[in-house]
């Protein structure tokens, strides 16, 4: 079996918690880090991930090891989940494994269970339904839709910050870079670099074309443009952005429904991820000529209040090992 180093410094002792964090983009650690960061800092933790740069967990400084997605990925993380011996092991929207490794050996683990629900695609729910009964609990990231036919703890949304932590909206524009009273359009891509190099070039003429005076910030993985907004993470700026566009993945809708900012999605198709399902109350655009009229409405459009629970200590709370006491 190929040997997999692991990025941070190898733990001193056996995971007490082990999060499968595996997945094709940044939600998965995101939602790792949002709610590792409120365990007590005795509890040990070990992030299961096959993204190459995991930067909210790196930002957090969360132990993590990354397993890269190639032909040694089952067998390396069998060997990693059969051999920890973690108290708690939690699954990340993939309830048996992202690529379904874990079948055989979910049934077996004698440790506490913990299933985190997202919303997915009509076709990938069967295989959440029959792995159920493995759980001794679920965790609702997000509303199931239909619901799901057990006990649950409702902890929806899951986010990485807290009100308090957010930046003020003259700290987060400075940030920006505003130098005027202009609105501030934020578009939001992700770590798939095609569609982004797609993405941004449409908003850009998009956005010029409603004759409105803006500042345009961008932010992706890696990029680096003159619009390039590199804070980390973006959670703490949306007090100072006016219109949000981006997809309709599970961390920016959750993010700025919670910051009252007017939004436009672009809904991507997935594998699993439900981003029409998810985004079909919301302002949405699937053509260019779309965006341009979404982008005049939403620049009218008023901020609601930023007061928002962030249910991810409520989801830590569920984590604690059986007979923790802090």
């Amino acid at each position: 079996m190929k040997a997999v180093p692991l990025v941070t410094a190898p733990l001193k002792a056996e995971p007490t918690i082990l999060y499968y964090a595996c997945g094709g983009g940044l939600g998965h650690v995101t939602r790792a880090a949002a709610i590792l960061r409120h365990l007590h800092p005795a509890i040990t933790i070990l992030v299961l991930t096959s993204v190459a740069e995991p930067y909210p967990l790196i930002h957090e400084d969360l132990p993590f090891r990354y397993v890269a997605p190639d032909e040694y990925f089952s067998s390396t993380v069998i060997d990693i989940v059969s051999n920890s011996h973690p108290q708690v092991l939690l699954m990340d929207v993939f309830p048996l494994g992202l690529r379904a490794e874990l079948t055989e050996i979910i049934p077996k683990l004698m440790c506490k269970k913990v299933f985190i629900y997202r919303h997915v695609r009509a076709d990938y729910r069967p295989i959440i339904t029959s792995a159920l009964p493995y759980f001794d609990q679920v965790i609702l990231a997000e509303t199931a839709d239909p619901p799901l036919l057990v006990e649950n703890i409702a902890c929806q949304p899951i986010l990485l910050r807290e009100v308090h932590e957010l930046l003020s909206r003259e700290s987060a524009r400075q940030i920006l870079g505003v130098t005027s009273n202009v609105p501030v359009v934020l578009g939001v891509s992700s770590t798939d670099n095609k569609w982004t190099e797609t993405f941004f070039p449409i908003l850009r003429k998009a956005l010029s074309f409603t004759g409105i005076s803006t500042h345009l910030s961008l932010a992706a993985p890696g990029y680096t443009g003159e619009e390039a907004v590199n804070h980390y993470p973006l959670l703490e700026l949306l007090p100072g952005v006016d219109v949000v566009v981006g997809a309709g993945g599970y961390n920016l809708y959750h993010e700025v429904h919670s910051c009252g900012v007017p939004a436009i999605f672009l809904p991507q198709p997935r594998t699993i991820d439900d981003q029409q399902w998810r985004t079909h109350d919301t302002t949405t655009a699937y053509s260019p000529e779309e965006l341009e009229a979404r982008l005049r409405e939403a620049l009218l459009a008023p901020h609601t209040p930023i007061d928002f629970c962030n249910r991810a200590a409520k989801a830590a709370d569920v984590l604690s090992p059986p007979g923790y006491i802090w």
